[in-house]
Parts: structure tokens; sequence; C-alpha cells
């Protein structure tokens, strides 16, 4: 219900500024790439993206329906989202003492930790704790991924912004 910035620019009779060009807009956005930092970067995001897709997709799919059945993929990924919240909000405080180094470091030792396990362990029915526990685990791990991938992109592009 809000007057539209085109209406109200035409009758304060003022131009709306032009945006820039196609080409420009493309060549500063290739031109980011000459920065080794944006480059390293842009590694997170994309682990973070495979990891997530390990556990929504295989982990469910081949661990969990196979030994569970598909009525407790619900429950698996309720776990892994909880322990993700849940971690997200501590990790947020706990970073300013530790800093992001050590809370990488600790997200990398846990999904590798988690890594061995879904090579080493044949599942079964017997052992149901254990799916919700190596759920959780991932979830924790993510949390690393979530909150400090989002922190640090953000601050990257914040000293971009004042350099420019």
């Amino acid at each position: 219900f809000l007057e539209s910035l085109e209406d109200k620019l035409e009758n304060e009779g003022e131009r709306r500024p032009r945006p820039p060009p196609l080409w420009s807009t493309l060549l500063s956005t290739f031109m980011l790439f000459r920065d080794k930092r944006l480059c390293l970067l842009m590694f997170l995001p994309l682990y973070s993206g495979f990891q997530q897709e390990f556990l929504s997709g295989e982990y469910t799919k081949s661990y969990v329906t196979c030994a569970l059945g598909i009525h407790f993929v619900g429950y698996v990924m309720i776990c892994f989202s909880a322990m993700t919240a849940l971690c997200s909000l501590l990790y947020g405080k706990i970073s300013k003492y530790t800093g992001r180094a050590a809370l990488y470091a600790l997200g990398a030792a846990i999904h590798f930790s988690c890594v061995v396990v879904f090579l080493l362990w044949h599942p079964n029915t017997n052992q149901l704790p254990v799916f919700f526990v190596l759920s959780g685990l991932w979830g924790m791990s993510d949390a690393v991924w979530q909150t400090q991938n989002n922190e640090a992109g953000l601050q990257w592009m914040v000293c971009r912004v004042w350099v420019m």
C-alpha cells in the first residue's frame, strides 16, 4: 500500500538515477577475483553445501532409511536441526573469546570423525541412538560452518566496501 518510488520521483519532478550498465557490473564482479582472499573464501560455502547435501541426501537414504525405515528420517533430521540451532547460538557467543580458527578446527575435527565413523560403521536397527548421535554431531559441526562462514563473508564485504 506504499507509493512506488517511480511515482514519487515523477511527482517531485526528479529523474531516477540510471543503473550502471550491465557490462560495468560484470566487469567489476570479475575484478573481485583478483583478490586471493575472496578466491579462498569461496571454498567455505561450497564445502558447507556439500556437507549439508551429504547429510540430507546420502545419510538419510543410505543409512537411516535402509536400517530404520523412512519413518525415522524426520526424527533424525530434527535432531540435526536442533543441534545446529543450539550450537549456532553457542558458537556465536564463544567465537568472541576463542576466535574463528579454533571453531573451524573444532568443526573440521567433528566432521572428520563423523566421516571415519560413516566409513567404518555398519548400520544396525539395534543401534538406534547411534543414528541420532551422529546426526547431532554433524549438526554441531554444521553450526560452525553456518555461523562462521556468514560472519567471515560479512566482515570481508564490509572491509572491501570501506576500501573502495
